[in-house]
């Protein structure tokens, strides 16, 4: 039993660590100049996504987290499918864009 605990927590002492060094690595990318710009490009993308992503959710009488999820993923693809996203970019995009949820019902409740 003391074996199998012990190599549990090896296991996830090392995915603790994998993910550190990961974690360093992008942040020492994303301060880089080509870094920089990949942030600025992103954050240029996501702006142009959420007026969107609100126009489309307008059209949604009630909108809920999960149906705004399934909006972001519609636009995503749509992009992704034109190749004006970079597949790089899908992930961040989708973080940033989900992020912003509670600022969009919030807009979305004010417009009634």
């Amino acid at each position: 039993m003391l074996r199998k605990r012990t190599s549990r927590v090896k296991s996830a002492g090392a995915g603790l660590a994998a993910g550190v060094v990961l974690g360093l690595a992008a942040g020492l990318f994303l301060r880089s100049d080509k870094g920089e710009k990949l942030r600025k490009d992103v954050g240029d993308k996501a702006k142009l996504l959420q007026k969107q992503l609100i126009a489309r959710a307008e059209l949604i009488e009630d909108l809920s987290e999960e149906a705004y999820d399934d909006l972001i993923d519609q636009v995503l693809g749509t992009y992704a499918k034109g190749k004006a996203i970079a597949k790089e970019e899908l992930p961040v995009l989708r973080r940033e864009l989900r992020k912003q949820w509670k600022v969009v019902k919030k807009y979305l409740d004010a417009r009634g």
